[in-house]
């Protein structure tokens, strides 16, 4: 399991600061048709719910993996979208970044059609990169 606070938050949280700006290149993913399928399946109750949860777990494990094995790590989640940050600008990030981006349009490619005991639903995969500043903090008072 990867860490749910990025290994380079803890060094700098180690090192006392608390906020700061990095190089990166950042790759966004949305997932198309992963919220009409939720919606769907939620409509059958705990049976729905279950299925889902094991969907969003088959579906989002392997695409986290193809991020931590090419040196990023993700911010955040956004329903079924979430953003990846590779640090540094230089073209080793953006490569590993762009890596990524097609590592993961391939394996939501070999998923594209779900079939389910409750109907088939499509999905495909909406991404962007960019690179830049990124600005970090941790919310709330220092203690924590």
């Amino acid at each position: 399991m990867n860490h749910l606070i990025p290994q380079f938050i803890f060094e700098q949280l180690q090192a006392g600061r608390d906020h700061g700006t990095f190089a990166a290149v950042t790759l966004f993913q949305d997932i198309s048709g992963f919220t009409a399928m939720s919606q769907a399946l939620m409509r059958h109750g705990k049976a729905g719910a279950e299925l889902l949860a094991d969907v969003i777990n088959r579906v989002f494990e392997p695409l986290t993996t193809a991020v931590y094995a090419r040196g990023g790590w993700i911010t955040g989640f956004a329903g079924d979208a979430f953003t990846a940050v590779f640090p540094g600008q230089t073209p080793a990030a953006a490569l590993a970044a762009a890596e990524t981006a097609v590592r993961i349009r391939q394996l939501i490619a070999q998923q594209a059609q779900r079939q389910t005991r409750f109907g088939a639903f499509s999905l495909t995969v909406k991404q962007g990169i960019s690179a830049g500043e990124v600005a970090w903090g941790v919310v709330g008072p220092a203690a924590h």
